[in-house]
């Protein structure tokens, strides 16, 4: 056992493997703290106030760069155990490479998010006149009435596929079909009106514990229905994009229903 993790005949694993491991082995801690650690009831609001985005951007930021300085002393390992007579490539070496792939492709997805999201954390279909809340209470700033022009903007730079959705049968029958959905996506519905085509929920994703409510209006006639969803964070903080998400999966779970 001695010979796999310290020592195979006289060639010693490389130190650079192992600081690629360990490296790489702080910066999933990071990802943890940044996300469930958020989830935790004794360490917030105190140490981890879940409406602190800024703070958990920047611990997300310190998981990039030790993906970065992991990824640099992983191939500096493997090279150095190719090398060299006097060490080898050991098991650190291997698993920190696979461990960087995988947070690599986490974080690179993740900075991409909140670069494009930026503010936002009130999405909709339709920017004009986004479904309203009539049950659950959206937050007190409104993204589509404070600085509605420059919000709107921005909403349509980060989420230019989000429209109205055309579905099939009537607003009765569209409304039945999309209150399935949401409760196959596990979120818990607090208002439904097949008659209004009217439906609110709650939904909560499960890394980073983001709260978020939504407000659906189906509209048309007896031939065919429109769909505009609202989704909103609920402490009217960023998401990094959560909310948009949301909708896509209900849009691709409605598409994919009628094919």
């Amino acid at each position: 056992m001695s010979r796999i993790f310290f020592k195979k005949g006289e060639r010693r694993p490389s130190i650079f493997s192992t600081l690629g491991f360990l490296t790489v082995c702080l910066a999933g801690l990071a990802l943890i703290v940044a996300g469930p650690a958020y989830q935790l009831e004794f360490l917030g609001p105190d140490l981890l106030d879940p409406s602190d985005m800024e703070m958990r951007n920047k611990i997300l930021h310190v998981a990039t760069r030790l993906v970065l300085v992991a990824a640099g002393f992983t191939v500096a390992g493997i090279i150095h155990g190719q090398t060299s007579p006097r060490v080898r490539t050991s098991w650190r070496g291997v698993v920190a490479a696979i461990i960087v792939a995988a947070l690599g492709y986490v974080v690179w997805t993740l900075e991409t998010r909140i670069e494009i999201t930026g503010a936002l954390y009130d999405v909709s279909t339709n920017l004009e006149a986004p479904p309203s809340f009539i049950t659950l209470s959206a937050p007190t700033e409104d993204g589509f009435s404070l600085n509605a022009t420059t919000y709107q903007a921005q909403h349509k730079r980060a989420y230019g596929d989000l429209l109205p959705i055309t579905l099939s049968g009537t607003v009765e029958e569209a409304t039945q079909d999309l209150a399935g959905i949401l409760a196959d996506k596990g979120l818990d519905i607090v208002a439904s009106n097949t008659n209004t085509g009217h439906i609110e929920a709650r939904y909560h994703t499960i890394w980073f514990g983001f709260d978020g409510i939504i407000s659906c209006r189906v509209r048309g006639n007896a031939a065919s229905a429109i769909l505009d969803i609202r989704a909103v964070s609920r402490l009217g903080t960023p998401n990094m994009g959560a909310n948009a998400e949301l909708i896509r999966e209900i849009r691709d779970a409605l598409d994919a229903q009628r094919s």
